[in-house]
């Protein structure tokens, strides 16, 4: 629990020193990242054993620094050719979660992560976050995951085995996967697509993402159709809030928490819009066999593309219902 580790480390653990200059530092794992707090309190990162930055792009909400010397005033260790990275008090939380979120995605916090690494995960973030409101279509995408997630929790009827599955299946600790669900018991993948439209068309983020998991023995795309509903229907908030006090144990709501801050907890626990689900979720699945995929042409790599889902016809009730009996019944997670 990485991020969670990270957050309560600059919240309780750093106490602001007295003096400008110097800062409470204490290391992340193994690697050669550590965590930091200043004078102004003001936290941040540190890279240990970096290269100095050069010519980066100046940016808003933090400043960037180096020392050839840091000395930590708690251990009395002193680290060598520091990178410093220092964010505005004021600072989204969820912005650091997506710095930490994107160095694990990138397997960096086992090992030692450069400056060029570093400054890139930062760039990538500043570009990508919006600090004040989130867009509709994330927030969207986050209640279909967590309507789906509802439904599995409501099926496990407390039962602590079948709840650690479901969470445990959700994204990962160690950064977002480009699908949604990987229940290892049974080897299958859910890939959760929603949207407020009338049509049934999904962006396809990527070859990968219509392709299950090695290991993997059946995936299945769930094509959530909602609309807003402020009468009976369902914020995200509502239904992060449903499934936390589902979950019959301390650990499992840490490990919720911890799927939830590596989703957007920004998202995940949005208040202002509300939705009711057009469909049946057992008239909802499709075969990952079915989806249309794009011949690519030599020399290219990557491509996205949109599907029309109307076009392509559901497993059917009585295999939707033998995927969630399945989901529910495996032995080995």
């Amino acid at each position: 629990m990485i991020v969670s580790k990270a957050l309560d480390i600059w919240e309780n653990k750093l106490k602001s020193p007295q003096k400008d200059g110097l800062f409470a530092i204490e290391r992340l794992n193994d690697s050669n990242l550590l965590l930091a707090k200043d004078f102004e309190n003001k936290v941040g990162f540190i890279i240990e054993n970096a290269l100095q930055v050069k010519n980066y792009r100046a940016f808003k909400k933090f400043e960037i620094s180096f020392f050839d010397k840091l000395l930590n005033p708690k251990s009395r260790e002193v680290h060598h050719k520091c990178l410093i990275v220092l964010f505005d008090k004021n600072i989204n939380a969820d912005f650091l979660i997506r710095i930490l979120v994107g160095l694990m995605e990138r397997s960096l916090l086992n090992k030692k992560v450069t400056s060029k690494e570093f400054i890139e995960v930062i760039r990538k973030v500043s570009e990508t976050f919006d600090l004040s409101i989130s867009s509709t279509q994330e927030i969207v995408g986050a209640w279909g995951e967590l309507f789906f997630l509802s439904k599995l929790i409501q099926l496990s009827n407390s039962d602590v085995f079948l709840q650690s599955r479901v969470i445990k299946s959700w994204e990962s600790v160690l950064g977002r996967k480009k699908i949604d669900f990987r229940f290892d018991g049974t080897q299958i993948a859910v890939e959760i697509k929603t949207t407020t439209k009338e049509e049934r068309i999904h962006h396809i983020a990527g070859i990968d993402q219509v392709t299950p998991p090695l290991g993997f023995s059946d995936a299945f795309f769930l094509s959530f159709r909602i609309v807003e509903d402020d009468n009976i229907g369902e914020s995200c908030h509502d239904l992060h809030k449903k499934i936390r006090n589902s979950l019959v144990t301390k650990d499992l709501q840490l490990e919720f928490d911890e799927r939830v801050l590596i989703r957007g907890a920004f998202v995940c626990k949005n208040r202002d819009l509300r939705f009711s689900c057009k469909d049946e979720i057992t008239d909802s699945f499709y075969f990952f066999s079915k989806i249309p995929k794009p011949v690519l042409p030599k020399g290219v790599v990557s491509v996205e593309w949109n599907v029309d889902f109307d076009r392509i016809k559901p497993i059917g009730k009585s295999k939707s219902n033998n995927v969630f009996k399945r989901i529910m019944n495996a032995t080995d997670l």
